[in-house]
């Protein structure tokens, strides 16, 4: 300053300059000295505090003056009373500046938050001073802070996307990353921007949106991690709340799906089907039961699930509990004896200790009206290399007649009258598919009449089918009796 001047000097009478910009304001940031300041050991506890009259200005003039910290992107952290009075050690590791603003009258821009390259009215703004501030294992990555939110959706099969620009980010340091996590920091999500994730899909529940700055290698940041677990030079922000709210109506809805592995089969091969039954109300549903049935022409190979049991003598499967929002899955597994047609699967729920809200149970003949019903259609030709057989009732060059007695005791007949002479091999089997007797038998030119001995089969529900192309289509039911 000119008044600390020393020695043998004199100063005549000063003159005035004033400087204005086009648009007449006056207003000047002038310029200010320090720094740059180094902070050591960032988020140790330690206040990281600049020493008072560390930072002076001079050439500054205007009607209102204020000190402004931003990153180094010009994004405001905090508009301070002054610089001494900022504690940096809780600001993170990473690089931000101290300004002078000054201003005349009213300005708009000037909020944490926002950025100082959009500040508009009569303000002009100083050089800035570098305030650089590392941890204490060196590593300066910043998660920085991000600003929006909380958002909330409803979660009704419309997508729903937080708006583009709706969040922002600032003093940040290091590559940066978004995250998504549940409630306890497990990692749901890393899309190039919050803008990018459909919440809808993510069902009901709360989830929190972070940055995570890194520099070099960073370990954990993976889905299926937790976010509490980073490795590596790391850094996260504070988070935002992303709540997404059940539309379910109140009570009990289950629904049922089914699909398939393939809508096209062979005969003589395996078909998977897979049943998934959820509970998409608010309340729990108890004891839930689902038929399963094979349809004709395809036998039981195996099954897996995911909940509760499925009982192979009652093509019945049976759920103690579905949870709101829970599902259990059924995998059936069928092997087709015909070829050459179109078999469709049926399944609907049959039983619960419920009412469910939209639905009847056990109320449908095949046809699905409602969403506790699904069913799926598959295509089975014939093995490959194999001769096309009829769709007939009666196969082509025979005719098949019904199986008598039947119900039965001890034995039984098919006749068969035969144009052709053919071998075939007879399975016959129960209603879960296991083949419990097997013959080759062989078919003569004209009036045939095969036998079968159900002395040794208990009572119950079987079926007499043929390996041969010609008799493919044909699948004949008979009841044993009690004795």
């Amino acid at each position: 300053n000119a008044n600390d001047l020393e020695g043998c000097y004199s100063l005549s009478n000063p003159i005035e300059v004033i400087r204005t910009n086009a648009s007449g304001c006056n207003a000047n940031g002038g310029e200010i000295f320090g720094g740059p300041f180094i902070f050591e050991s960032i988020g140790d506890g330690t206040p990281d505090m600049i020493p008072a009259g560390s930072i002076t200005s001079a050439n500054k003039n205007g009607e209102n003056f204020a000190w402004v910290v931003t990153d180094s992107d010009g994004n405001i952290l905090g508009l301070p009373s002054m610089p001494g009075v900022v504690d940096f050690d809780v600001a993170g590791a990473g690089t931000c500046l101290i300004w002078c603003l000054a201003f005349d009258g009213d300005i708009t821009g000037a909020e944490v938050g926002l950025n100082a390259n959009d500040l508009e009215g009569c303000y002009s703004l100083s050089n800035p001073i570098e305030v650089i501030r590392t941890n204490a294992s060196g590593c300066i990555a910043n998660g920085g802070e991000i600003f929006g939110g909380p958002f909330e959706f409803d979660v009704d099969g419309t997508p729903d996307f937080i708006p583009a620009g709706s969040i922002t980010i600032a003093n940040t340091n290091g590559n940066t990353q978004w995250v998504v996590t549940d409630e306890q920091g497990n990692i749901l999500g890393l899309p190039p921007m919050p803008s990018a994730v459909d919440f809808d899909e993510a069902g009901v529940g709360v989830c929190y949106i972070y940055n995570v700055s890194y520099v070099d290698m960073i370990t954990g940041l993976e889905m299926g991690q937790n976010i509490n677990n980073l490795g590596g030079c790391a850094s996260l922000s504070n988070f935002i709340v992303v709540t997404r709210n059940s539309t379910a109506t109140p009570g009990v809805d289950i629904t049922v799906d089914v699909t398939v592995d393939s809508n096209t089969s062979t005969q003589y091969s395996n078909t998977t089907y897979t049943i998934e039954v959820c509970n998409e109300g608010t309340e729990t549903a108890t004891n839930v039961s689902v038929t399963a049935p094979f349809p004709n022409g395809m036998v039981y190979v195996g099954h897996t699930t995911s909940a509760g049991e499925y009982e192979l003598a009652w093509m019945k499967w049976d759920i103690p509990s579905l949870a709101p929002g829970e599902c259990a899955t059924l995998e059936l597994t069928l092997f087709s004896l015909v070829n050459n047609q179109d078999v469709t699967f049926f399944t609907q729920v049959i039983m619960m200790d419920q009412t469910d809200v939209d639905s009847t149970p056990d109320n449908s003949n095949g046809q699905v009206n409602e969403d506790d019903e699904a069913a799926v259609t598959i295509s089975i030709a014939s093995p490959i290399g194999s001769r096309t057989s009829q769709l007939d009732t009666n196969p082509k060059n025979m005719e098949i007649f019904e199986l008598s007695p039947n119900p039965v005791s001890d034995f039984t007949r098919l006749p068969i009258n035969s144009d052709i002479e053919l071998q075939t091999e007879v399975y016959v089997t129960d209603v879960a598919g296991r083949i419990i007797q097997t013959r080759s038998i062989n078919i003569l030119k004209g009036y045939n009449e095969l036998t079968f001995d159900t002395n040794r089969l208990n009572p119950g529900v079987y079926f007499i089918s043929f390996s041969n192309n010609e008799l493919s289509t044909v699948s004949k039911k008979f009841i044993k009796k009690a004795n």
